[in-house]
């Protein structure tokens, strides 16, 4: 039998048991209580990173009743029947209750901690363990689940005591996440806050000498910047952003691609101090401002309206971009349903009020010393959900 590369130790210093395989189907076990009236609870969603309220998720309920849902309360098991195979698995630790779709499957967990099954669910290998129980769908992208042969699939349990230990370590960490995630929305949130009374001009910096700036000016963004630059010849590689690349004004991953294989959206060839617009379903604010050259060349998808100010900051334009009346009147310029988007032609025609060019830097540089704050806590955050990743794969067998 495997054995974890990290083990606890009892109290008195002894070695716990061995760990025993058991079937999946004896820890576990299946409930159908269900609801016989309209939203006899608050409605819930299990996705592959955790349990949420429907309202987190969408802007509505996903059917046009919620009789015959699941009734679950905290400690419970809901596994997909659809996209198990993908980690869709979760254990409530959450909600005290709620109900939840009937393409779910429900349990209650009997041969083990919860806790401990919590932490054993969200495992990388589970995904595997759950795939390996599943069949072909009616499309790649599903996959039916052999529920008989996923409960007689084995899973290796330690003693209660160790499960506790291991239970406690993962709540720890889990304790320090959830802290570090609140400080990442309180700065986020700060932000947010600082650039409405920026843009709205409730609060405006001085002059270096002590003097007013001039009152903003209303401007098209046709006016003030060049849009979509007449491009230049692409490289036979380049690093290609494509839509989904950015994260909120973060490029984590580049892709170097060949040109003779590029899709043919890659258009855009960046220059240093460009600024890209998502244009496609842009309230997923994929905006990007591009300052630090690599080594390769930048190509962007047409996907993104490239911009460049003509006498301004792009450091502002950039912030100027995720600013909330500006993101509004964007929304109410774009066609499409299921992939709204908006055009450089309808993009340039919006009107904002812009500030001098000195007034501009400085609000450009108070915002970028705040996303500075907020790299930095999402940083910190990534490590330490890298050190419960790296847990999780040496605390299991």
């Amino acid at each position: 039998m495997g054995v974890p590369k990290l083990r606890f130790k009892a109290d008195d210093g002894s070695d716990f048991p061995d760990w025993t395989f058991r079937t999946f189907g004896s820890v576990v076990e299946e409930f159908n209580d269900r609801t016989t009236t309209e939203n006899e609870d608050v409605l819930l969603s299990c996705a592959i990173d955790g349990m949420y309220l429907n309202s987190e998720l969408f802007g509505h309920q996903r059917g046009a009743s919620n009789i015959g849902y699941k009734k679950i309360t905290k400690g419970a098991l809901i596994l997909s029947m659809q996209n198990l195979h993908l980690g869709n698995a979760n254990v409530n630790t959450r909600f005290e209750h709620g109900i939840v779709s009937p393409a779910y499957k429900t349990f209650h967990i009997v041969g083990c901690l919860t806790e401990f099954m919590s932490a054993w669910v969200k495992r990388h290998a589970a995904r595997k363990f759950f795939y390996d129980a599943t069949t072909v769908g009616a499309s790649q992208c599903r996959r039916n689940v052999d529920w008989e042969e996923l409960y007689q699939q084995t899973i290796a349990v330690p003693s209660p005591s160790e499960q506790r230990k291991i239970a406690d370590l993962l709540s720890a960490v889990d304790d320090v996440i959830s802290a570090q995630e609140a400080d990442v929305a309180a700065w986020e949130k700060r932000k947010k806050g600082v650039m409405q009374k920026l843009f709205r001009q409730e609060v405006r910096f001085k002059a270096d000498d002590g003097s007013n700036f001039p009152d903003w000016e209303e401007q098209k963004i046709e006016d003030v910047c060049v849009l979509n630059p007449r491009t230049e010849q692409l490289d036979d590689e380049f690093y290609y952003m494509d839509l989904g690349s950015i994260d909120h004004g973060k490029w984590e991953t580049p892709e170097i691609v060949n040109k003779v294989d590029a899709p043919s959206r890659a258009q855009r060839v960046a220059a240093i101090d460009d600024v890209f617009f998502q244009s496609v379903r842009p309230y997923n604010m994929g905006h990007y401002h591009y300052v630090a050259a690599k080594d390769k060349q930048v190509v962007a998808s047409t996907g993104y309206i490239q911009a460049r100010m003509r006498n301004g900051s792009n450091a502002f334009l950039y912030q100027l971009f995720y600013e909330e009346r500006f993101n509004a009147e964007v929304n109410a310029r774009c066609t499409g349903s299921n992939y709204p988007a908006i055009n450089s032609r309808k993009f340039g025609e919006i009107t904002v009020a812009l500030p001098s060019l000195p007034e501009q830097r400085k609000i450009a540089d108070c915002l970028s010393a705040l996303d500075d704050v907020i790299i930095k806590a999402k940083n910190e955050l990534a490590k330490w959900q890298e050190l419960k990743k790296g847990l999780l794969q040496q605390m299991f067998v």
